[in-house]
């Protein structure tokens, strides 16, 4: 629900009532946390204009495969029935500093002089401090290469697991 407010004073007093009840407010990287559990991508930030739907999980899901036409549908049905991408997008555990990558997103992944991915977005942990959680688009081929001490910037790699199936 979001409301919009023109006159200052209504906004005080709603403020004041919701804190009075029993609902509390989420702060914006907690409620992305939740998009990221709840498996829906930012757009365009994490997967864009120059990026697959089926990279981002979102075929079948959100785009139709019956559908009449629509601008990218031979790509989209070629791949759903290949059924493999190139790309894909993976929720990055990471502990330590992000200092480096958060002022810098989209952050290139390099591992042994290869781009392996890039980081789209960082959001930080509010129950353990220094861990984040980055969406990362990250090419298939390379996916195994991140193990868990791997250093990302200046933190270090926790766990990797798809977007589809991210928990906090």
């Amino acid at each position: 629900c979001v409301l919009g407010f023109t006159d200052a004073s209504l906004f005080e007093k709603a403020v004041d009532s919701v804190e009075q009840s029993s609902v509390h407010w989420l702060s914006e990287n907690a409620r992305h946390l939740h998009r990221i559990t709840a498996r829906f991508p930012l757009i365009p930030k994490e997967i864009g204009p120059d990026d697959l739907a089926a990279e981002g999980g979102l075929v079948p899901r959100a785009v139709s495969l019956t559908k009449g036409c629509f601008l990218g549908q031979e790509v989209v049905a070629r791949l759903h029935h290949l059924g493999k991408v190139q790309r894909q997008l993976y929720v990055i555990t990471l502990v330590g500093s992000a200092q480096g990558i958060g002022d810098h997103v989209p952050f290139e992944i390099i591992c042994s002089n290869r781009s392996l991915g890039e980081i789209r977005s960082l959001y930080r942990d509010e129950r353990v401090a220094d861990r984040y959680y980055a969406v990362a688009l990250i090419k298939e081929r390379y996916v195994s290469a991140l193990v868990a001490g791997t250093t990302i910037g200046a933190a270090s790699l926790q766990s990797i697991c798809p977007f589809e199936t991210f928990s906090c």
